[in-house]
């Protein structure tokens, strides 16, 4: 070995041990590191850490994005044969646009201006759990690529550590006692209606809600709107709002309903919804009127 490439290599040698320094076990991280060679089109001879993490893992595979000072990077990692993600080392895997060999591993740590098309290298995972819903409780692993063309190599190192699920998940929903009025900014003269309910569950998770406003009023006539959409669950509580674009609507007592549906985290699409139901009468409230400073009398 020469000794300019006895110096590359005991440099990126020391980058790696000074930049991907293990973090302590009982730690809750996300962090995925990488450090670049000088001619690599992936890292561009750079060496950073991407965090906060989004991660989705599956029997075989696990799929790792987070952003960049220069933008979004993802990586994939896939066992050969579809076999299980289990801790050891993979040799000779491949990646990019070329033909999938099912004998080898998948590699590919990409830029998101694809700037390498075809990837070979090796990986190696330390320790890893991740639920049937693609709840990714612990990944850890250590790559290396490089791409087609250039001799470089990117060293990137993969942390994941979060919280255990518990085997049971709980949902419910709290419905906020006073609705909003507000004047809405696309129709003039009418009132946008918020109810808000928060969502607590044991282990976050997302879903859909339907909420329906009913309001009774003068010789019995009744009003009713029904809405729908995304919603969050989590620990802490996640608060939403049903929003009711209407201005049949106005200030007094009504009824709130808020039917919801979330993934079971532990269990996944496949395995079970959990519903939650809760119906309570509201008062509907325009909001104050902004406070304005009254003129000096002189």
């Amino acid at each position: 070995m020469n000794p300019a490439t006895c110096r590359s290599v005991a440099l990126a040698s020391a980058l790696v041990i000074a930049f991907f320094a293990p973090a302590a076990l009982a730690e809750e991280i996300e962090r995925l590191s990488f450090v670049s060679e000088p001619g690599d089109p992936v890292g561009l001879g750079q060496q950073m850490t991407l965090s906060p993490l989004y991660e989705s893992g599956g029997e075989s595979s696990i799929w790792v994005s987070g952003r960049g000072a220069d933008g979004g990077y993802s990586l994939y990692i896939q066992t050969p044969g579809d076999g299980p993600l289990r801790p050891g080392v993979y040799e000779n895997a491949h990646g990019g646009e070329v033909e999938y060999d099912p004998a080898r591993p998948l590699l590919f740590f990409q830029h998101e201006s694809g700037r390498c098309s075809v990837v070979s290298g090796r990986f190696e995972i330390s320790d890893v759990k991740i639920e049937r819903s693609g709840y990714v409780e612990r990944f850890r692993a250590t790559f290396e690529q490089r791409c087609a063309g250039s001799t470089a190599t990117l060293w990137g190192q993969v942390d994941i550590v979060k919280p255990a699920l518990d085997p049971v998940t709980t949902f419910d929903i709290k419905i906020q006692p006073v609705v909003e009025l507000v004047r809405s900014p696309w129709h003039p003269g009418y009132e946008d209606v918020f109810g808000r309910f928060v969502a607590t569950c044991n282990n976050s998770t997302g879903g859909t809600f339907e909420a329906t406003l009913v309001q009774r009023g003068p010789g019995g006539t009744v009003v009713r709107a029904t809405v729908s959409d995304r919603m969050g669950c989590s620990p802490e509580g996640s608060r939403e709002s049903a929003v009711f674009p209407t201005g049949v609507f106005r200030p007094g007592r009504a009824t709130l309903t808020v039917d919801a549906f979330v993934v079971d985290p532990v269990q996944g699409e496949e395995g079970a919804y959990i519903s939650a139901r809760q119906t309570r009468e509201v008062m509907l409230r325009p909001t104050r009127p902004d406070r304005r400073t009254r003129p000096s009398k002189r």
